[in-house]
C-alpha cells in the first residue's frame, strides 16, 4: 500500500499542525503511524479545526480524510512548591492537597507534608493519606517484637496505631507480619498484604469496626492490594498464577477480576470514584471500566517500558515509562494518556494547563492527583538543575491583567520629551508578575505571502546518536537588553549526530511570521549548546527558502566553541530583519560518538530541528523519532532611535491592586514623521498572559542650521569651495543648509585643494563645522604647445619629491 499525506485548515489560522512522514509505503499485514505535532504558539484560545487527507492506491478506499480539531484551553497561576531537594517516591495527596505521603529513596525512611507546616519526618512507611492527612502504612511494630506491621499515622501525635492482629493469622512468624498500601478518603480502610506463612502473602482488606477481611483467600498463590479508591469501592493489586509471580487483578463487588491471568502485570491506580482502575498487563497498559471493561493500550512516546499509575474520574491516566537499560528512576519519563486515548508528556500537558516553564522541567513521574486534577505531585529536575520532589498546584490563583489606557498617542517636536503614566492593575486573586518587551515596528510593510510549501524531502536516515550526560539543566545567560527567539527548552547534558561521525549540518527555521514584527532589528548573536568538542564548527545563516528547504547562504562564520558549555557567537557583520524566514544552523564535524550539537528534551517545534548530511536534502528529528530542537536561540537588537520605555520595566502587582507606570518619549535626533511601537505585557495571568499596547509617535520636524566654516592651512576663508550632501552637490560658496537631526555625509570640493570627506551628526541644536583645506600642490599644471617635461631622478621613482 502505498499513501500520501496532506493536510489543510478550515479557519483562516494556520501552521499549527504538522503531520510526518507524509509518504510511506506499507507491505501487506503491517502498518504504519503518522506523527501529528501540535503546535500553540500565538494561539488565542479555542477550537481550531484542519482536516488530513490520506491518498493511496488502495482501489477501493483511494482516499481517505481525517478531521483534526486542536483545542487551546485556558490555566490559571501554575504554583510550583518545592517539598524536597531530592528524589524522592512520593506515594499520596490528599483530596484537597493539603498533605503528601511519601518515601525517601531506598525505603528506609518516609514523609509527610503539610501545607503552611512543610516536612514531617516519619518513621516507617508512608504509603497513602487521607482526607485529614492519615497516613496509611507500615512501621516495625515494638509490642510485636519489632516486626514490621500495617497500621495508621497520626500526623499531630506523630504516633502509629497498630491495625491489631488478624484473627485468621494470628501468628507473627519472621521480621514481617502485614504491610499496608492503601487508604481511603475517611481514613477509615487500609488495603494490604499478609503474611501467611514464610514468603507466602495473602491480599486483605481491614475497616474500622470490621476489621479484616481476607481478599485473597481464594486465590490459591499469593496475591496483594497494592491500593484501594478513595470512596472504597474498588481495590486493586496482582494475584500470582502459574505462569507469573504477578497478573493484575481487582476485587470489585465481591467479585475478582483477572484483567488477563495469561500475561503479567499489576493494577497500579485507581479512580477516585472506583470506576475506572489502571496499570499494566503485559507489555501494555490498560484501562479497566466498571460499564465498559477492559481498554489496553501501547506506549505511544517510546519503545521503552510503561507505568500507569494514577487515573481520573474522566479515564485520563498518569505514569511513566523508561526506554533506558537497565531502567533507573532517573530514565524515567512522566506522560498523560488522556480521555480520548491521545498519549503526551506531562510537559506538554503541563504547558497546557497554563505552567509557562513546563518544558524546562525534565518530570521523572507524577506519582499521585487530586480528583479535580489541579493538585499533583512527582519528582523531577528543576529548570535550576536541581533534582526536586515538586507539588504542581494549577489553580492556587488566578492573577488576571489589566492595563490602562488600551493605547497611547504622543505629538512632540524633534528634540522634545514627554511622559505619560499607564496604570497595571490586577483584578484577579494571587500577586501578578509581569514583563515587558518594546517592539518597534518599521515603516516598511512586508508583503505578507506566505512561504512557499516545499515538497516532503525523501529521508536518508543517516544513523543519528544521542550522548547524555545526565548533565544539570543549564541556559545562557539572560539577555539584559535586546529580544532573543528560540523554540528550545533548557540542556540537560544531551546532543544529537551521526553516530559515525563527520560533518552534518543541523538548523533552526524561523519563519516569517515570527521574524516580521521584528523588521529592522539587526541580529547580532547566536547562543548554542556544545557537547562534546568539535572537530569544526561553522555558523551558517541561509535565507528563505521554502517550508522544507532553506534558501541562499547570507553568512557564514567559522566558531571557536567551548565544551559543555553555552557558547555565544557574535556576528561579524549583523543582519538586518527583513521579514522574510531565516534560517539558523552550524555546519559540524564530530567524532563518532562524540555529538557536540546540543538538544532539549521536547516536545519538538515543527522547525525546531532541521538536519541534513549534504546541506541540500533536509529532515526532521520527529523523522528520526527524536522529540527535541537544536539549542540554538538567536538575540536580535533593534538598530534604530529607541524613543520610548517604560519604567518599571518589570514588577509584581498584589491581587486587587495596581501600580502606575511611567512611558516615557523622547523624540531627541528624530526627524519629523509618525513612529509606532508596541508595548507589549507578558504576565502571569493564563486566561490572557500577553496584552499589547501600540503606542503612536509624531514627531514634529525641526530644522536646525548647519554652517561650514571653510579655511585653508593659512586660516584664510575659501569662498567659493562645493558642498556635497547626501550626495548632492550644492552651488559653490553656498556653507549654510537648514536640515532635521541626523547623521549626514558630506564631501567639499575646489580645484586647488585636496577633497575633505566626512561624516556628521546633527543634534536638536544649530552647529558650525570646521574645514581645512590642504592645498594641492602636486598638480600638473596645464601643458601647451611642444613643451618637455622631464622627471628626476631617472629612472622615476614612486613618488614626486
Amino acid at each position: 500500500l502505498v499513501i500520501s499525506v496532506d493536510w489543510s485548515y478550515e479557519d483562516e489560522t494556520q501552521n499549527w499542525l504538522e503531520v510526518s512522514p507524509i509518504t510511506a509505503t506499507i507491505a501487506g499485514g503491517t502498518d504504519s503511524t503518522l506523527l501529528l505535532t501540535f503546535n500553540s504558539t500565538g494561539l488565542d484560545f479555542g477550537l481550531y479545526h484542519a482536516s488530513i487527507t490520506i491518498t493511496s492506491n488502495d482501489p477501493e478506499n483511494p482516499t481517505l480524510i481525517i478531521p483534526v480539531v486542536l483545542d487551546i484551553i485556558d490555566g490559571g497561576f501554575v504554583n510550583q512548591t518545592i517539598i524536597f531537594n531530592d528524589y524522592t517516591f512520593p506515594t499520596g495527596v490528599s483530596a484537597d492537597g493539603q498533605f503528601v505521603s511519601g518515601q525517601l529513596m531506598g525505603g528506609e525512611s518516609s514523609f509527610f507534608w503539610k501545607e503552611g507546616v512543610g516536612i514531617i519526618n516519619v518513621t516507617g512507611e508512608a504509603m497513602s493519606v487521607s482526607l485529614d492527612g492519615t497516613v496509611g502504612g507500615n512501621f516495625l511494630n515494638p509490642e510485636l517484637n519489632g516486626s514490621l506491621t500495617a497500621g495508621r499515622w497520626n500526623h499531630q501525635t506523630g504516633e502509629w496505631t497498630f491495625l491489631g492482629i488478624n484473627p485468621y493469622y494470628p501468628t507473627v512468624e519472621g521480621e514481617s507480619y502485614n504491610v499496608a498500601y492503601g487508604i481511603t478518603e475517611d481514613g477509615n480502610t487500609l488495603v494490604g498484604m499478609q503474611f501467611v506463612s514464610g514468603w507466602s502473602v495473602k491480599a486483605f482488606k481491614w475497616t474500622e469496626g470490621i476489621g479484616y477481611q481476607m481478599i485473597g483467600e481464594n486465590i490459591n498463590l499469593n496475591s496483594r492490594a497494592n491500593g484501594i479508591s478513595p470512596d472504597g469501592s474498588v481495590i486493586f493489586g496482582w494475584a500470582e498464577t502459574d505462569m507469573y509471580s504477578r497478573t493484575p487483578v481487582i476485587w470489585y463487588n465481591d467479585e475478582i477480576i483477572y484483567i488477563d491471568s495469561l500475561l503479567g502485570g499489576e493494577a497500579y491506580g485507581a479512580s477516585p470514584n472506583g470506576q475506572y482502575v489502571t496499570g499494566t498487563c503485559g507489555a501494555q497498559g490498560f484501562i479497566w471500566s466498571a460499564t465498559d471493561g477492559i481498554t489496553l493500550f501501547d506506549n505511544d512516546l517510546n519503545s521503552g517500558e510503561m507505568s500507569p499509575i494514577c487515573v481520573l474520574n474522566d479515564g485520563t491516566v498518569f505514569g511513566y515509562n523508561n526506554d533506558a537499560w537497565p531502567p533507573f528512576p532517573e530514565s524515567r519519563r512522566a506522560f498523560v494518556r488522556d480521555s480520548e486515548g491521545l498519549m503526551y508528556s506531562f510537559n506538554e500537558y503541563a504547558q497546557g494547563r497554563g505552567m509557562s516553564d513546563a518544558l524546562d522541567w525534565t518530570f521523572f513521574a507524577i506519582s499521585a492527583i487530586t480528583p479535580d486534577a489541579n493538585v499533583c505531585v512527582g519528582s523531577a529536575i528543576a529548570p535550576d538543575g536541581n533534582l526536586v520532589t515538586v507539588i504542581i498546584d494549577f489553580y492556587s490563583t488566578t492573577p488576571t491583567i489589566s492595563i490602562l489606557p488600551e493605547s497611547l498617542t504622543q505629538t512632540l517636536n524633534s528634540g522634545e520629551q514627554a511622559t505619560q503614566e499607564i496604570s497595571i492593575a490586577n483584578t484577579g486573586t494571587g500577586s501578578l508578575y509581569y514583563q515587558t518587551v518594546i517592539q518597534y515596528i518599521d515603516k516598511k510593510i512586508k508583503d505578507n505571502k506566505p512561504t512557499v510549501k516545499g515538497p516532503r524531502n525523501t529521508i536518508s536516515k543517516m544513523k543519528l546518536g544521542q550522548a547524555n550526560k545526565k548533565m544539570k539543566t543549564s541556559q545562557p545567560e539572560p539577555s539584559k537588553d535586546g529580544i532573543v527567539i528560540h523554540y528550545d527548552g533548557n540542556n540537560n547534558g544531551n546532543a544529537v549526530g551521526p553516530t559515525a561521525g563527520g560533518i552534518f549540518y543541523g538548523a533552526t527555521r524561523f519563519a516569517s511570521d515570527i521574524t516580521a514584527p521584528y523588521i529592522g532589528y539587526e541580529f547580532e548573536s547566536v547562543d548554542v549548546f556544545i557537547l562534546n568538542q568539535p572537530l569544526s564548527l561553522k555558523l551558517i545563516i541561509w535565507d528563505e527558502g521554502t517550508t522544507t528547504n532553506p534558501g541562499q547562504v547570507i553568512y557564514e562564520q567559522t566558531v571557536e566553541a567551548d565544551a559543555n558549555s553555552w557558547n555565544t557567537i557574535v556576528l561579524d557583520n549583523p543582519i538586518v530583519l527583513s521579514g522574510s524566514d531565516l534560517w539558523v544552523g552550524f555546519e559540524c564535524n564530530n567524532e563518532a560518538d562524540l555529538y557536540s550539537l546540543g538538544v532539549d528534551g521536547g516536545p519538538a517545534h515543527p522547525d525546531g530541528g532541521w538536519l541534513s548530511q549534504d546541506a541540500i536534502t533536509w529532515e526532521k528529528f520527529t523523522d528520526y523519532g527524536l522529540d527535541a530542537n537544536w539549542n540554538t536561540r538567536i538575540k536580535i537588537k533593534y538598530a534604530g532611535i529607541n524613543w520610548l520605555s517604560i519604567d518599571p520595566a518589570e514588577g509584581v502587582v498584589g491581587e486587587e491592586s495596581s501600580i502606575d507606570a511611567s512611558v516615557s518619549f523622547n523624540a531627541d535626533g528624530m526627524v519629523g514623521g509618525i513612529y509606532t511601537a508596541n508595548i507589549v505585557f507578558n504576565s502571569n495571568d493564563y486566561l490572557g498572559n500577553q496584552v499589547i499596547v501600540p503606542v503612536s509617535f509624531e514627531v514634529n520636524s525641526v530644522y536646525y542650521s548647519l554652517v561650514f566654516n571653510i579655511k585653508n592651512e593659512e586660516g584664510q576663508a575659501i569662498e567659493d569651495a562645493t558642498v556635497t550632501l547626501f550626495g548632492v552637490p550644492y552651488p559653490a560658496g553656498d556653507y549654510q543648509f537648514d536640515l532635521e537631526p541626523g547623521t549626514y555625509a558630506y564631501t567639499i570640493t575646489h580645484e586647488d585643494y585636496f577633497p575633505v570627506t566626512g561624516e556628521l551628526t546633527m543634534a536638536n541644536e544649530n552647529q558650525t563645522i570646521d574645514i581645512v583645506m590642504e592645498i594641492n600642490d602636486i598638480a600638473a599644471p596645464a601643458l601647451d604647445g611642444n613643451i618637455n617635461v622631464y622627471v628626476y631622478p631617472n629612472p622615476a621613482s614612486d613618488y614626486l619629491t
